[in-house]
């Protein structure tokens, strides 16, 4: 069974999972400067992105979103968020990378509008296809070039690597 909290390096390259609050709080505070925690499964009213900043925990300024929605549409609320730490934390959680919204775009797609390199490498390296068109057959590649984003236009031609 997937974890509710999730706690990530500053980098978000280490994830670890946890079932209750005051352990993930415990963990997230001993990683130090910079680290987060994110809660999957809360209520629209709390936080739903913590990172640690001088010894303490501090919102991060996302309402939490909607766990009722399912693991993929809450990726997809992340990535237009732009919260590196969110999408980790949903994709470990079980996410597809290639989760689409209710039009149709993809969660690349999203990452891609959003300007969000990181969060586009990060999907890619999940196994986002990066050929997956919406509904108006706009693919992440179409929409990088059109919009000019050259950096992410090169990585989604690469394959993230």
């Amino acid at each position: 069974m997937p974890s509710r909290y999730y706690v990530l390096a500053d980098s978000c390259a280490e994830v670890v999972g946890f079932d209750d609050l005051v352990t993930a709080e415990t963990a997230v505070l001993a990683r130090g400067e910079g680290a987060y925690l994110v809660d999957t499964q809360g209520v629209p009213y709390q936080p739903s992105l913590l990172r640690v900043e001088g010894g303490r925990l501090l919102y991060m300024g996302l309402g939490h979103i909607n766990h009722r929605q399912g693991l993929d549409a809450n990726l997809i609320e992340g990535v237009q968020k732009g919260a590196l730490p969110m999408v980790k934390a949903f994709l470990t959680k079980g996410a597809d990378p290639n989760a689409t919204d209710t039009r149709g775009a993809s969660a690349l797609l999203w990452a891609v509008a959003s300007g969000n390199i990181d969060v586009v490498r990060l999907l890619l390296q999940a196994g986002a296809a990066v050929d997956r068109a919406d509904a108006d057959g706009i693919t992440a590649l179409t929409l990088a070039e059109r919009q000019q984003k050259t950096a992410i236009a090169a990585l989604l031609r690469a394959g993230g690597i």
